[in-house]
């Protein structure tokens, strides 16, 4: 194949890829996530600042809202609902972007901690009852932000 029509192979490639995802950036600040045809805008927690935060204090989460957490090393991941006043749903992800655990509608301020059965790299909080209602469950892959596939 000559440069010229790699080149156009390529491009055609890319933009295929950029159109069909249903996975691009929101409003300032959040990313895409899905899950199937699920799509969610998360805020993404990846310093141990804004983990330790959380969704502490809020007191709607849209349902087509959440945040991701993002750890430097796949591990059981603990998770509480301190200062959190909405139901959550709490789904652990691996490297391989596949769902290992899912905690159904935490209880709001119940500060027991919540432990995964398994390892992960990502935790993704939505809000309670999404995760029976779309019928998400463990070995689904999950469709990460861009930012994110490269340093997984």
């Amino acid at each position: 194949m000559t440069p010229m029509r790699t080149c156009v192979a390529l491009c055609v490639l890319i933009v295929g890829v950029l159109f069909f995802s249903n996975c691009t950036v929101a409003e300032e600040g959040n990313f895409e996530l899905c899950i199937e045809s699920h799509a969610f805008s998360v805020k993404i927690a990846d310093t141990h600042e804004k983990r330790k935060k959380g969704l502490m204090h809020v007191n709607r989460l849209q349902s087509h809202e959440g945040m991701l957490f993002v750890f430097p090393t796949q591990e059981k991941h603990a998770f509480w609902m301190k200062n959190t006043a909405v139901s959550l749903d709490i789904i652990w992800i691996n490297d391989q972007h596949k769902i290992v655990h899912i905690h159904h509608q935490a209880e709001p301020y119940d500060e027991t901690p919540i432990y995964p059965d398994i390892s992960s790299r990502f935790v993704l909080e939505i809000s309670g009852g999404l995760s029976q209602q779309y019928g998400f469950k463990k070995g689904q892959t999950v469709q990460l932000p861009s930012p994110l596939k490269k340093s997984s």
